[in-house]
């Protein structure tokens, strides 16, 4: 069979050589897209490194290679495809709409879909060049703000979008669209009722800022560090590593402590002491402990040192003070040390630390 002449076989009103060039050209808008992809990333982050000379071009290659890469197809496929004659049987019917129709909208729809991919990742890269910058800043309200704004214009660029596709590929008229929603607003709102209260608690917890970002709080039986504060909910870390997801409207609705906003950390326990232990032993112990915490140059406050009751098997001596520093692990380093200074000081004066006993008292009998 001659070649020239199946290249010249016509099918589906295109020839066969004309199917090959196409199918060449798109070989090659794959090959190539990546290397056009990061031409594109690379003027993206020139523009972008004049507001923020921070920003980091492996970082941004990372985030947007990928939907780049997606757009540059799409966009280009089209042109390519556009070459060919298409014939009358993609007008067929399928469901009201024509093969072409319905082809032109998916099209349409794909780069739409891409477009926005695009614009959230850009969002995602300048929210790590700025939270590298607000990272380093003493407080941790900017931490928070700009997580809530990249959430807030990331919603926004959705709701956009999606409004756009509506309105522009798939022709619904939006008016009319909006105007049935005010109608089942009602059963939308009873619907949502939860993520709206949830929502206007973000608000709430953004303007009155009972907690920010690095914060340890403690909700109920829940405690832990806040690393995250988002638009529905609060995401903490607890002393045991794990992730819990509280809803905003809780953390607004229930009585929520701020640990790290206290300026001191109380400090409060007994120590008991054997019942041979005599009083002028107890009175020198308590004052050594006290001496002891009022020159320690980590406390501050009253102090109280006390003979606080005769316990079932020990004499116990009641402590309090307070350190000048609320953080946890500062709060255990020093109590550790007074702990370890307590020991000597009962060690010194002769008594000791009392434990469990039993004492059983038996009266004379006479046998019979």
């Amino acid at each position: 069979m001659d070649f020239s002449k199946f290249l010249q076989q016509i099918y589906f009103d295109n020839t066969v050589e004309n199917y090959l060039w196409v199918l060449l050209a798109i070989v090659i808008v794959i090959l190539l897209m990546r290397y056009i992809a990061g031409i594109i990333v690379g003027l993206f982050y020139k523009l972008i490194k004049r507001w923020l000379p921070d920003a980091d071009a492996a970082k941004m290659k990372s985030l947007l290679l990928g939907p780049i890469q997606l757009f540059f197809f799409w966009i280009a496929a089209a042109f390519i495809i556009q070459t060919l004659n298409f014939p009358k049987s993609i007008e067929t019917e399928i469901f009201g709409f024509s093969l072409k129709q319905i082809l032109t909208v998916s099209y349409q729809f794909i780069v739409a879909v891409s477009l926005t991919w695009i614009v959230l990742r850009l969002i995602d890269f300048v929210y790590l060049v700025l939270f590298v910058k607000v990272e380093k800043t003493e407080t941790k309200t900017d931490d928070q703000a700009l997580q809530f704004f990249k959430e807030f214009l990331k919603l926004g660029v959705l709701v956009l979008s999606i409004l756009f596709i509506l309105g522009n590929i798939f022709h619904f008229n939006i008016s009319a669209l909006l105007a049935g929603a005010g109608i089942a607003g009602l059963a939308i709102a009873l619907a949502a009722k939860e993520s709206l209260e949830n929502l206007l608690a973000s608000f709430t917890i953004f303007l009155e800022k009972p907690f920010v970002v690095g914060d340890f709080v403690q909700l109920n039986e829940t405690g832990g560090i806040v690393e995250r504060v988002g638009f529905r909910s609060t995401r903490l870390r607890t002393s045991e590593k794990t992730f819990v997801t509280i809803p905003n409207r809780n953390m607004i609705n229930s009585v929520l402590d701020n640990q790290t906003l206290r300026t001191k950390r109380r400090i409060q326990f007994h120590i008991g002491l054997v019942y041979g232990t005599n009083a002028e032993q107890i009175k020198s112990i308590m004052n050594d402990i006290r001496d002891y915490i009022t020159n320690d140059q980590h406390t501050e406050g009253e102090i109280t040192v006390v003979f606080d009751l005769f316990g079932a098997s020990s004499l116990d001596i009641l402590i309090q003070y307070y350190l000048n520093n609320s953080s946890w692990p500062y709060y255990m380093e020093q109590k550790q040390e007074l702990n370890f200074k307590i020991m000597e000081i009962v060690a010194q004066h002769g008594s000791d630390f009392a434990y469990p006993t039993t004492t059983v008292h038996l009266e004379n009998f006479k046998k019979e």
